[in-house]
């Protein structure tokens, strides 16, 4: 009989006849041995482990079961327990066997498969949920009305089918605690049979998992949550690619998002001044209200803790920002009348350096910040980064290209009314939404532009022109910049702000329907004077500090239009004023001249009487010198023209052999005079080309003069000829020669280089001024090559135009 209770024995802790294992298994929290070494709760034949079938124990006692409900030990034995069943008997458990299943940390039962049940249960199920045992036992429907209602039916039809199969099950469910608690628990059930093969009983052991199944789905929210982040920032990121210059769209899209993914109830974005003095709210978006706001500012001076905290550019997760000794600065001002109880900031880093943050306010029960919180909200605050400088980027590169049109434009005419016009159409819609340009005149501000992108204000800025002019003493930005030299900006315009600036109520009616957010008026001055105002006045975007380098930019291009403008055409006066004198003098000049010139021939041909040879080489003299006079009034009056615009060319055919040999019969005179040799080369026979006569012969008269005058000993020589399209005349000298650095100034009117030969030599210093501009007239060139000391060589390349002559 002992042999065979150790059989069955062995059996058992084989596994052998089905006993459900309840210590020792790695699911039943215990180690894991392969199938050695576990603990049966009964053995084969529904006996209660330590009895066999004829009630013997191992030790040789007795072991009959006493009547139900009574306690009989005998003595020098151990007390046993009597266990309710489902068919009304009385199970047998030795107390030291109870003792170690009430040990286990699982809960280890035994049940009817039939009506499910429970037959025993140890106390451990009292700890896990919170029932007396009594009550697993007594209740018939203890574990199915304890069932969690979404897992009932699933469950118990698992059950009933597992019974039916004869499988053993390992499946996870629910249950009801009694404090109302959701418990998990794992459950390994095995079916036990009798010798005929029917289902005699359910054993098993529940496993507590709610731990498990807590972390499982925390683990799947933080990847959910991850995941969700990814995606948002993704969008984000492909956004600013799109879209980089519209940063106030990003930023509220930015707002939004961490709003959304952190469920918290602002996301706000700040940024420091200059001197990190201040920080100012430039974004914020509220989940209760779904609105946007900005212009919020705190100063350092009012919250030093909190403003050491960012200087240190760390997150900043203060889980309760009344006490947070960083935050609670906040407490009276901002965060009581917010409601806000906790708060996570993430420092925003651009270029180096530490821009402003992302603040995260959290409304309710404080709110402990997770790393994922704080590893999204830097993830924010970076995007914000990144928005800013594509903002910054595209900004740059619109203002490159806004400022390359702007001087295209201002190059393009002297005429600054119609180029300020035409800058103010350039700044829309890039910079402004209305660009206005007042113009200091007479004392008096006039507006010479105003152009605005909607047509509507387009009226309405036209109506406040007429009906309320700029004066000297208004309070409007263009006027005080006027007056003193400054911008003024107007960072967000208010009701209050607009009544404090206008007193008309018809001005305040006209500036209120124009709609301006946001206001820039930069002064235009050019040599310390005020010339006038730029305005820039935008519906949409604020204006910031960022914003006036290129207003100031496109000032200060603008004024120097003007300014140029207004000496252009003073220069203009002037010169008409000049020329109207010279050409008056010259006439004056002239007519005595020519009388002069005329009575001279008279005495020479000796109408009035015979004259003697010292009285005729006088004659001559005043003839020559009475003729110098006249081409220097010739130069004159063609340089005066050509300054006034009113220089004109008449084409036609000339032979130029006839035109050299002419030109060459004046200036040999002169060349004899200093004792100088000088000769021609010009083409035998007769070249027609086509060109204005008098210029060339202007041209060629005023390079030999200069030659002969410029030279002291040896010859002065011209040539002329065609080659290919071009007259090509040479006017060589061997005289003082010229330098380098000078060969350009000589070209320029009343310049001559050698001031005391100007005294000796004479002339206007116009010669060479009105050879090359007549030159360039007429479509050529005059270059010089010089050596100091060696003489001077000429070169005059004007269009033959022989095919137009052929034509004619």
């Amino acid at each position: 009989m002992r042999a065979a209770r150790r059989a069955a024995a062995r059996r058992s802790a084989r596994g052998d006849g089905g006993a459900i294992l309840a210590h020792g298994s790695a699911d039943a929290g215990g180690h894991g041995d392969g199938g050695q070494g576990r603990y049966p709760l009964y053995e084969e034949g529904e006996h209660p482990r330590g009895t066999d079938p004829d009630g013997a124990r191992e030790d040789g006692g007795s072991d009959t079961p006493p009547d139900a409900g009574a306690s009989d030990a005998r003595a020098g034995e151990p007390p046993t327990a009597r266990l309710p069943t489902a068919r009304g008997e009385a199970a047998e458990l030795d107390p030291r066997r109870l003792g170690l299943v009430d040990g286990l940390n699982v809960i280890v039962w035994d049940g009817d498969p039939e009506t499910l049940r429970f037959r025993f249960v140890n106390r451990y199920a009292e700890e896990v949920l919170g029932y007396r045992r009594e009550r697993w036992l007594a209740e018939p429907d203890f574990w199915f009305e304890h069932l969690h209602p979404q897992d009932r039916d699933r469950i118990v039809a698992d059950f009933r089918a597992a019974t039916e199969q004869g499988r053993d099950q390992d499946v996870e469910y629910r249950m009801v605690a009694a404090d109302g608690r959701i418990v998990w628990l794992r459950t390994l059930v095995r079916l036990i049979r009798d010798e005929a093969g029917r289902p005699q009983r359910l054993c098993g052991v529940m496993v507590d998992i709610t731990e498990q199944k807590h972390a499982q789905e925390a683990l799947r929210t933080s990847r959910r949550r991850l995941w969700e982040q990814n995606q948002v920032l993704l969008r984000l990121a492909e956004r600013q690619i799109r879209e980089p210059a519209d940063l106030p769209a990003a930023l509220r899209e930015i707002t939004e998002a961490a709003v959304r993914v952190l469920g918290v109830e602002r996301a706000g974005i700040w940024t420091f001044d200059d001197g990190r003095s201040r920080i100012r709210l430039i974004e914020q978006f509220d989940r209760s209200t779904e609105s946007h706001a900005e212009g919020l500012e705190f100063a350092r001076a009012d919250f030093p803790a909190y403003f050491a905290e960012l200087d240190r550019e760390r997150t900043l997760a203060a889980q309760d920002a009344r006490v947070d000794p960083r935050t609670r600065e906040f407490t009276e001002i901002y965060l009581v009348p917010r409601g806000i109880t906790s708060m996570l900031d993430a420092p925003i880093r651009s270029g180096g350096e530490l821009r402003g943050v992302v603040c995260l306010e959290h409304v309710g029960p404080p709110r402990t910040w997770t790393p994922e919180d704080e590893s999204f909200a830097g993830s924010i605050a970076d995007m914000v980064a990144l928005a800013m400088e594509a903002a910054e980027r595209s900004r740059a590169e619109q203002s490159l290209h806004l400022l390359a049109e702007v001087g295209a434009v201002l190059a393009a005419s002297l005429d600054y009314r119609t180029t300020l016009g035409n800058v103010a159409r350039l700044a829309i819609p890039g910079f402004a939404d209305a660009c206005l340009v007042d113009v200091v005149e007479e004392g008096q501000i006039r507006r010479v532009a105003a152009t605005a992108a909607d047509p509507a204000k387009q009226a309405l800025i036209d109506e406040l022109r007429r009906r309320h002019p700029l004066r000297w003493d208004s309070r409007r930005p263009a006027a005080v910049a006027i007056r003193t030299g400054k911008p003024e900006l107007i960072t967000e315009s208010t009701d209050a702000m607009l009544l404090a600036r206008v007193d008309d109520p018809d001005e305040v009616r006209l500036l209120r329907a124009l709609g301006v957010r946001s206001v820039i008026a930069q002064p235009l001055v050019a040599r310390g004077e005020p010339l006038g105002a730029i305005t820039f006045a935008s519906a949409g975007r604020g204006y910031g500090p960022d914003d006036l380098p290129l207003a100031e930019e496109l000032a200060r291009r603008a004024a120097l239009a003007i300014d140029n403008a207004r000496v252009h055409e003073a220069a203009l006066a002037a010169s008409k004023a000049k020329s109207d004198f010279l050409a008056v003098m010259s006439h004056e000049l002239r007519t005595p001249l020519t009388a002069i010139i005329g009575y001279a021939d008279l005495l020479a041909a000796e109408t009035a009487g015979p004259l003697t040879a010292r009285q005729k080489e006088q004659l001559s003299y005043i003839t020559r010198r009475a003729r110098d006079l006249i081409r220097i009034i010739e130069q004159i009056l063609a340089y005066s023209r050509m300054e006034a615009g009113r220089a004109t060319v008449h084409l036609e055919p000339v032979d130029l052999a006839e035109l050299v040999r002419a030109v060459a019969e004046i200036a040999a005179p002169l060349a004899g005079e200093r004792h100088l040799a000088f000769h021609i080369v010009a083409p035998e026979e007769p070249t027609i080309v086509v060109t204005d006569r008098g210029k060339l012969r202007r041209i060629l008269l005023d390079l030999l003069s200069n030659a002969v005058k410029f030279t002291d000993r040896g010859s002065v020589a011209l040539e002329a000829d065609v080659e290919d399209a071009w007259i090509v005349a040479h006017v060589r000298d061997t005289g003082i020669g010229i330098r380098p650095e000078d060969q350009e100034r000589i070209f320029e009117p009343f310049v001559q280089v050698e001031a005391a030969l100007t005294r000796e030599r004479g002339g206007t210093g116009l010669g060479l001024t009105v050879a090359r501009r007549l030159a360039r007239l007429l479509g050529g060139e005059i270059t010089v090559q010089s050596e100091p000391g060696k003489g001077s060589t000429f070169t005059a390349r004007l269009p033959a135009r022989r095919g137009e002559a052929a034509e004619g």
